[in-house]
């Protein structure tokens, strides 16, 4: 019964309706007005090595409850370059903490380092050579269950980086 907007609404209207109109470009407007607000908030966002590790395993939670599912782009079947992209954040963000974790917990940062070689070589397999991934409609159900493992695999150790990088 809500009025439905933000990105998916224009991914609708982009690859399942095949038009944009007046209202998709209105949408397109408040949503870039958005994306600039939010641009103007980063210098003044608290950022800490445990709010780091969090949003590390926020992003792999975010793969594994709606990119492995395909709800998230049901219509553009664009979900691997989105899968590839949090865990590239997520990866990003242990990279930074590596140094600390490694220190503290070296079998975690081993761990880690082996579960993210693990995961970027499946997502390799479904690379095109123009840099995009293979439409999540042709991925089978055996593949998504494949790619769910290795979420499920890289989520757990990436749950105990906070405690490994807290400032004691």
């Amino acid at each position: 019964g809500q009025e439905w907007t933000g990105w998916h609404k224009l991914e609708k209207s982009l690859w399942a309706d095949a038009k944009i109109g007046d209202d998709e470009k209105k949408l397109a407007d408040r949503l870039v007005a958005d994306l600039k607000d939010w641009q103007k908030k980063i210098p003044e966002a608290e950022i800490t090595a445990t709010s780091m590790a969090n949003g590390a395993k926020e992003l792999l939670d975010e793969v594994a409850t709606g990119k492995v599912t395909g709800e998230e782009d049901r219509y553009s079947h664009t979900d691997l370059a989105d899968f590839a992209a949090n865990v590239e954040g997520a990866e990003k963000a242990y990279e930074l903490l590596k140094p600390v974790a490694a220190e503290k917990d070296a079998d975690l940062a081993k761990t880690l380092d082996s579960e993210f070689a693990a995961i970027q070589t499946l997502l390799a397999k479904y690379k095109q050579a123009d840099g995009s991934y293979t439409s999540y409609d042709k991925v089978t159900d055996t593949e998504r269950k494949t790619f769910s493992d290795a979420v499920n695999s890289l989520g757990e150790p990436l749950s105990k980086l906070a405690a490994a990088v807290v400032v004691k």
